[in-house]
Parts: structure tokens; C-alpha cells; sequence
């Protein structure tokens, strides 16, 4: 019992030295200086987003949890970000639900883009009505949609 002591004294002993010998590390990060943010880019922000873009082939089947369309930027400059009024509702007219979504996006002049983003029906119940079920036999529900342009942010002429 003795000796086991003495080893055990030993080895805390060779601890305690190694430690002490080892130097000591400097971890702190001395003074931190916060980055400048880069200059903002002017962007403008325009109400008659209609006239700048237009929106086709909109598609939800149903075995989806997200929706398409395609973008068309008829304007002269490049659309940054785009506001949309979603209105879906049954065959009959009824309103199922609406939201207001807003897609960050770069879409030069002349150019056509299919954007997707997250459907509004995460429980896959619900199909829009021009994109038939593959199914023949199921409880699904058709909708129609109806979208309308809010606003573009459009990003400055670079004249």
C-alpha cells in the first residue's frame, strides 16, 4: 500500500512539473475592430410593377410543396426584388386563402426567369387546377389562382 502511494504521489508530482513547464499560450484576440459595411447600393422602388413585369405559367401539383412562375422583366432595368398578392381560391370563387410574398431576385431587362417558393399548402391537399392529379381516384382539391405584381425594386441606371 506504501509504494502505491509513493507512485501515485510520483506521477501527480510529474504532472504538476510538466504542466508548470509547459509555456502558456496567449488566446486572447487583442483588439477587435468592427469591418466597415460596404456602400448600399441605391435601389428604387416602384408602385406600377405591372407595366415592368409580367407573370405566366404559374404550376403547383399537387404531390408539391413548392409553386413556380415565370418572371418577364419588360423594363429597362434590372429587377431586384419583386412583391406579389397571392389569392387562391376553389372553382366556385371561394377564397381558400391569400399572402403577400416577396421574392429576391435578379432579373436583367429582356430576361425571363421561373422563380420557386414555398406553397402554401405544406399538407399537399390542394392542386392547381391546370395541372391534373396523376392520380385518378383522390381527395385532392383544385384551386385557381390569381397574382398581381405589388411592387419591383429595381437597381439604379448605371449611366
Amino acid at each position: 500500500m506504501n509504494t502505491l502511494l509513493r507512485l501515485f504521489c510520483l506521477m501527480l508530482l510529474a504532472v504538476g512539473v510538466l504542466a508548470a513547464a509547459t509555456p502558456r499560450r496567449n488566446t486572447s484576440r487583442g483588439r477587435l475592430a468592427a469591418e466597415r459595411a460596404p456602400a448600399a447600393v441605391a435601389r428604387d422602388t416602384l408602385g406600377h410593377a405591372d407595366s415592368i413585369v409580367s407573370l405566366t405559367g404559374y404550376e403547383k401539383p399537387l404531390r408539391e410543396t413548392t409553386e413556380s412562375l415565370f418572371v418577364f422583366n419588360s423594363g429597362r432595368r434590372t429587377v431586384d426584388c419583386l412583391c406579389l398578392d397571392i389569392v387562391y381560391s376553389d372553382l366556385d370563387g371561394n377564397m381558400l386563402h391569400s399572402r403577400r410574398l416577396t421574392l429576391p431576385l435578379s432579373l436583367a431587362p429582356g430576361e425571363r426567369r421561373k422563380v420557386h417558393f414555398r406553397s402554401w399548402d405544406p399538407h399537399r391537399l390542394f392542386y392547381y387546377h391546370l395541372n391534373t392529379p396523376t392520380r385518378v381516384k383522390t381527395r385532392a382539391t383544385p384551386y385557381t389562382v390569381t397574382l398581381k405584381a405589388v411592387y419591383v425594386t429595381v437597381m439604379p441606371d448605371s449611366d
